[in-house]
């Protein structure tokens, strides 16, 4: 059984928790999403710049950010135009078709590009964050590993 030797530091625990559980919660919503949507195919028709979100180049430079403009066309026939959460400097071209999950009924309000930044980065960091949190919490907690001292591994090797 695991005995815990060192402190329980609520520094550590307290992020732990809030990281991991933020993930969780856009899983969870990511999820509820894309089981009550409808999934068909996009194309890439145009990005639209993010001056908003520069990068900062080596040489000191700015990078603008674009984020994808994707067209798709409802069950019902209507052609709708979803705009990606998430920015890049490269990312989709024109014409490329990407997968998209819309919600039936409103599908030019609740859509969304299905490409991991846009669905799954934002969880993955907080819960990679979280995780790290998890490590150095539970490595200060269980304390230590147990050593033999230098004189205990003399008498056993004696014997």
């Amino acid at each position: 059984m695991l005995q815990p030797k060192g402190e329980f530091l609520w520094p550590l625990f307290v992020p732990m928790v809030i990281l991991l559980g933020i993930s969780l919660f856009f899983i969870i919503r990511n999820l509820t999403f894309i089981v009550g949507a409808e999934r068909t195919e996009g194309t890439m028709i145009g990005s639209v710049q993010s001056p908003s979100q520069q990068l900062q180049k080596n040489n000191g430079g700015n990078q603008t950010t674009f984020r994808e403009q994707v067209e798709f066309r409802t069950k019902e026939g209507r052609t709708v135009t979803v705009l990606s959460r998430t920015g890049s400097s490269h990312g989709l071209k024109i014409g490329d078709r990407v997968p998209v999950y819309y919600h039936p009924q409103h599908p030019e309000e609740k859509a969304r590009i299905a490409i991991f930044r846009d669905l799954w980065l934002g969880p993955v960091i907080l819960g990679g964050i979280g995780f790290l949190f998890f490590i150095m919490w539970f490595g200060t907690w269980i304390g230590p590993p147990d050593h033999p001292r230098p004189e205990m591994m003399r008498n056993i090797q004696e014997k």
